[in-house]
């Protein structure tokens, strides 16, 4: 695909795979500037000025022009090379506007004609790539990044062949991110559930039960280690309503202290806190036994990806394995895996808040609409942070531990 002829300065970002604008100002002067030329006469001319012209237009995300133009590029596209990169750019437009339905039918019809692109076969594969992965199809993105890799190292252009290897790398850790997450939501839920049931019931006739209690026990070892900040706290329950008044109940009743700007565990709530923490060891055995490997990727994992959730729930509670009052390989890994549950959730906060929802609006979101895919895509971005630093081999070592992990006693 011949590079469009105008000033744009741009890197590729590693993590949403886009253009990075580096001169917004001057590209939108070329671009005010083209639009008000007029086309050239030769219908190659035009193709190519209109081309240029929608490129710019989708990087600076003026999308309704980029739409317009590369439509019209699409139009003049007579020989069978050029109208399939130039429908590929039209539908790179679509992919951009959330129209993915759109998008993803016209990769299709690009890749079933890519033989006709030449030598820009492994430009196909790469933006069809791109659709997938902006959708959140990681392994559809992978598979298709996997092509355009293959067919790159056969090209030899190294500059090409490093952004496949970024954005094949991206798509890996996203599938990671989006499997671990189920394995996170099968393994760490059952835990607090069996303790709740088997072990819980004794330690609250010991302690007495406060009131919400699940708002108090919610905190767990981040209520034993230290004061816990209130932004902390809000975040742990931030689709909970009524925080302020449970937290008023909790400190009426003995078990909490609260300041301006942190939440103080009570010495009772502490111990509390702290039987609760071993008895959630002892289930996390019960169900694991004591698994080396699976508690050393995590720990990896979690230390390393401190400063990477987007939201303040996970930094907290990335350390909190070290204050065990039951050190044992299971009861550290759970402590692990809650950290990443959190960090995932931190993630998940943040991709809602940077599409402009609060907790109301984003429930009435419709499972399938564009918010809710590119919510959902940044997600699992975001979770993707804590696995970037691993190679393939630690990422698939990490999901078949987890998928071997129990979590139901044996009977």
């Amino acid at each position: 695909m011949a590079q469009p002829v105008w000033p744009a300065r741009y890197r590729i970002d590693p993590e949403s795979l886009r253009e990075t604008i580096e001169n917004p100002a001057e590209l939108t002067l070329w671009l005010d500037a083209a639009l008000a030329r007029t086309p050239p006469a030769d219908p190659d001319d035009e193709r190519a000025h209109r081309t240029a012209i929608g490129v710019a237009a989708r990087m600076l995300e003026r999308l309704d022009e980029a739409e317009i133009q590369l439509g019209r590029a699409v139009e003049l596209a007579t020989r069978p090379r050029d109208a399939v990169l130039a429908r590929v750019r039209l539908a790179h437009v679509h992919q951009w506007q959330g129209r993915f339905t759109l998008a993803e039918s016209e990769f299709r019809h690009c890749l079933r004609d890519a033989h006709l692109a030449g030598d820009q076969v492994h430009v196909v594969y790469q933006h069809a790539g791109m659709c997938a992965y902006d959708a959140g199809d990681w392994v559809l993105a992978r598979e298709r990044f996997a092509t355009a890799m293959r067919l790159r190292l056969y090209g030899g252009d190294e500059e090409l062949i490093e952004a496949t290897r970024m954005a094949l790398d991206a798509a890996d850790a996203a599938v990671t991110a989006s499997r671990v997450g189920v394995e996170l939501d099968r393994l760490v839920p059952a835990v607090h559930k069996l303790t709740a049931t088997r072990l819980a019931p004794a330690i609250f006739d010991r302690h007495g039960l406060p009131p919400h209690a699940g708002t108090l026990v919610e905190l767990g070892l981040l209520g034993v280690s230290k004061p816990v900040p209130l932004e902390v706290v809000r975040g742990l329950h931030r689709y909970v309503s009524g925080l302020e008044a449970r937290l008023d109940a909790l400190v009426a009743a003995g078990w909490l202290l609260k300041t301006a700007k942190t939440v103080v565990v009570s010495s009772r709530g502490r111990a509390l806190l702290r039987q609760l923490a071993v008895a959630q060891a002892q289930t996390a055995r019960t169900l694991w036994g004591e698994p080396v490997l699976g508690k050393s990727l995590a720990d990896e994992i979690v230390l390393g990806a401190v400063g990477t959730s987007g939201g303040p729930v996970f930094d907290a509670v990335a350390r909190l394995a070290e204050h065990n009052p039951d050190p044992g390989v299971a009861g550290d890994l759970f402590h692990r895996l809650n950290a990443l549950r959190h960090h995932r959730a931190d993630g998940h906060a943040a991709a809602w808040q940077a599409d402009g929802h609060t907790v109301r609006s984003v429930r009435r979101l419709a499972a399938g609409s564009p918010e809710r895919i590119r919510i959902d895509a940044l997600t699992d971005r975001i979770a993707a942070r804590a696995f970037r630093p691993l190679s393939h081999q630690r990422r698939t070592e990490l999901l078949s531990v987890l998928s071997g992990l129990r979590h139901e006693p044996l009977v």
